[in-house]
């Protein structure tokens, strides 16, 4: 596949820890001066909205549209070793159909709700850093009118995000899912300014699952609308990976 028509990947069915209740105090009274006051707990960490850190392999099915013709499609992503890149730890995500490698996308977190895509590589080209690291997700604006932008260093390119709404989903995979819905525009350009070929999505993507469904339009300027690229893929299968 080529960067035009980069797959939106993701993981991870995250367990939520468990919180124990504190005990109920004995016999009324005043406690011993030697009994230690009871610490307070943290509240447990909430699973993320891209689980890119977890071991899970996800089975994807659906249908890409170009132009008159419609093809079924079926891949799967899993979760690989994380890796410094940079400063960073960064967790790959591997799309495969059958064989054949697809893409290949590394992720890192920040402590403020970023999840940042900091390396991109498509079938058998060669791995692309990204600069700066592109704001993928801004897990700190899934509330309503929140936003998030991100330009290339070289200002070739540049994606713009928002959320839409929440929703309720019933997946392919035979489970009512929890969504939040956001939609991405991604511009590219050649050196010399011109508009090469715009992507919008629309992911919904829930909280330790990651992405459940996407829609994905491909156009390039000057191509007659039926000549745009359209993905539509849900999930069918989460497992663990070995």
């Amino acid at each position: 596949m080529t960067n035009s028509t980069r797959l939106a990947l993701v993981p991870a069915v995250l367990a939520l820890a468990l919180v124990a209740l504190a005990g109920r105090a004995g016999a009324q009274g005043t406690k011993p001066a030697s009994a230690p006051a009871p610490k307070e707990r943290e509240a447990p960490e909430q699973p993320s909205w891209w689980p890119a850190r977890s071991k899970l392999r996800w089975r994807y099915e659906g249908k890409l549209i170009v132009e008159a013709t419609t093809k079924k499609i079926l891949y799967e992503v899993a979760t690989k070793d994380k890796e410094t890149i940079g400063e960073r730890e960064a967790f790959a995500l591997e799309a495969s159909a059958g064989p054949r490698v697809l893409s290949s996308e590394w992720y890192a977190f920040d402590d403020a709700g970023l999840v940042l895509l900091v390396r991109h590589k498509a079938g058998d080209e060669a791995a692309r850093d990204l600069e700066p690291a592109q704001t993928f997700l801004d897990t700190s604006q899934l509330v309503d009118g929140g936003k998030w932008s991100w330009q290339s260093k070289d200002g070739l390119e540049d994606v713009k995000g928002n959320f839409v709404k929440n929703e309720r989903l019933a997946g392919r995979d035979g489970r009512e899912h929890a969504c939040a819905v956001v939609e991405t525009h991604l511009v590219a350009r050649a050196p010399g300014g011109k508009t090469q070929h715009e992507q919008k999505r629309t992911l919904w993507l829930e909280r330790g699952v990651g992405l459940v469904r996407e829609v994905t339009t491909t156009t390039r300027p000057g191509a007659p609308v039926g000549e745009a690229t359209r993905m539509e893929v849900d999930l069918v299968r989460v497992e663990a990976r070995e």
